[in-house]
């Protein structure tokens, strides 16, 4: 028993990977990250890598679905992989299945949670239109828009669905003046997203040092450290000439 699922296991991973390459059968996302999630399960155990940080979506995504299966024994995840092609295409060992319709529509409870893992980079995807209208103005640097959405009382430490405020964005994006006017209206400095990253983490990431000195010099504290134990002083780039710097 134990030699034919590892047989069917083989010849599984053989068939998605193949689908990957080709399109064919057309697999949805949710279903590539639980192929993925079940395969890293099956072959190597339980994630014990570093979460890829906030700009690697993709890796995220990937680093949650194996994640989420932590415990679950090898011989298990085997099975659940063959399950859940055999799922997909149930006639994967034949290859007689119309691979030109999209598979993943219906997962059932083998992936039900992993749903929410493959992480829309789409601004405002989370709770409320209120979050979008002001983190749409700070990362497109819309001086015009940003103060349209402040004047009608929209919060300004509003969170996305990856707890990033608009203060983060326009820090990612290196607009200043979005900067300023952000904490003129009481932007906290020193919000931290998912990933304990806070706006100055962001600036120093993407290399937009301007923002990061403002940032700075509105108050914003340089030691606070992330999930990784990083602070944003810590990963600035070392050719910047920082106000602490000797």
């Amino acid at each position: 028993m134990q030699q034919q699922t590892e047989h069917d296991f083989e010849e599984a991973t053989s068939v998605v990977a193949s689908a990957a390459v080709s399109g064919r059968p057309a697999l949805s996302d949710d279903a590539k990250l639980a192929f993925y999630g079940l395969f890293k399960q099956a072959t190597v155990g339980d994630n014990a890598t570093p979460r890829p940080n906030f700009f690697d979506r993709k890796g995220r995504a990937k680093w949650v679905a194996w994640a989420e299966l932590e415990g679950m024994p090898a011989s298990e995840a085997r099975l659940g992989y063959i399950e859940l092609l055999k799922q997909l295409v149930p006639s994967w060992k034949s290859q007689e299945e119309d691979q030109s319709k999209p598979v993943g529509t219906s997962l059932g409870p083998v992936i039900s949670s992993l749903a929410s893992t493959s992480e829309s980079t789409t601004l405002g995807a989370g709770p409320g239109p209120e979050v979008g209208s002001l983190h749409a103005a700070a990362m497109e640097g819309d001086m015009d828009a940003l103060n349209a959405g402040i004047a009608q009382g929209l919060p300004v430490n509003a969170r996305d669905p990856d707890g990033c405020s608009p203060l983060h964005w326009a820090a990612d994006k290196g607009h200043v003046q979005i900067i300023r006017r952000l904490a003129e209206s009481g932007a906290d400095l020193n919000p931290r997203d998912s990933d304990g990253q806070t706006p100055l983490h962001y600036a120093a990431l993407s290399e937009q040092q301007q923002a990061f000195l403002e940032l700075h010099q509105l108050g914003a504290a340089v030691d606070v450290a992330d999930n990784d134990g990083q602070t944003a002083k810590g990963i600035a780039p070392t050719q910047w000439k920082l106000p602490w710097d000797p």
